[in-house]
């Protein structure tokens, strides 16, 4: 290769190669040995360090995920099945308010429908005007 030149800070540049590793390049005769030495066992450790932590963050993160999207779906179901409840509750509501019926038949309390109660209010005043008599006669 044209233009190389072996890195002249590697000590024992200009050795063979060993029978360990072989440089495919032209010119490439430096051994494995010397490629250890420009490694620092502290940035290998510290590369190490960071992959694991980078590897344990996605992990989490996607554990998070998948609990965020099954929670999710858990409270979707609910919301059908509660939803469904609700109709049926207010159904049931709305037919007991709707009818006449003993609030408490102990005390001879009963329910009756605010439409009913006005119908019933109005008849009967209409019925007391009429029965009276003028006053002054």
């Amino acid at each position: 290769m044209e233009g190389y030149r072996p890195n002249p800070n590697t000590p024992d540049f200009a050795h063979q190669s060993d029978e360990w590793h072989r440089h495919g390049m032209v010119g490439e005769a430096v051994p494995m040995q010397a490629h250890g030495k420009d490694a620092s066992p502290k940035t290998v450790i510290v590369i190490m360090l960071l992959s694991f932590l980078l590897i344990a963050a996605v992990a989490f993160s996607a554990e998070w995920l998948f609990n965020v999207v099954k929670d999710h779906e858990v409270a979707e179901k609910l919301e059908v099945d509660t939803g469904s409840d609700y109709v049926q509750a207010y159904a049931q509501s709305k037919r007991e308010l709707e009818s006449v019926a003993w609030a408490n038949e102990t005390f001879t309390q009963a329910r009756v429908p605010i439409d009913v109660a006005i119908k019933d209010t109005a008849a009967w005043y209409a019925e007391v005007q009429k029965n009276q008599q003028p006053r002054g006669k």
